[in-house]
């Protein structure tokens, strides 16, 4: 099977499965019952938009759509996590309504570092 034919595949079956006929999927993006036809008939591609909403609608990504993997999941971008020390001492916040100075939000950086440290050197035992 060519990548066009995988397409095909998939989007009559993930399109069966949600009960969508072609007409109402052909409706929801404003295109055609013929233009559905062609996606699986003969794998035909839409625009990456479309693609993008196709994968939303039925909770694929678009490399499962194209044949890219097996897996039907779409891949969860991980946000990085933000570091606390660095919030504490660059974000500005307030303190008891009132906007911490510099000066605060160092030593409250000190006293978080030092509070972890604490609690994972009490962990150890």
């Amino acid at each position: 099977m060519n990548g066009n034919m995988i397409f095909a595949k998939r989007i009559k079956q993930l399109r069966a499965e949600k009960g969508d006929s072609q007409e109402s999927l052909a409706a929801i993006f404003n295109y055609s019952k013929q233009a559905v036809s062609n996606w699986e008939v003969s794998g035909k591609i839409p625009r990456h938009k479309v693609l993008e909403k196709l994968a939303e609608r039925y909770n694929a990504s678009i490399d499962y759509l194209l044949g890219f993997t097996d897996d039907p999941q779409p891949i969860v971008k991980q946000k990085k996590p933000k570091d606390l020390i660095k919030i504490l001492e660059q974000e500005e916040y307030t303190l008891n309504g009132q906007i911490a100075t510099q000066e605060d939000r160092e030593k409250l950086a000190k006293i978080v570092e030092a509070l972890y440290w604490d609690a994972k050197e009490k962990n150890k035992t």
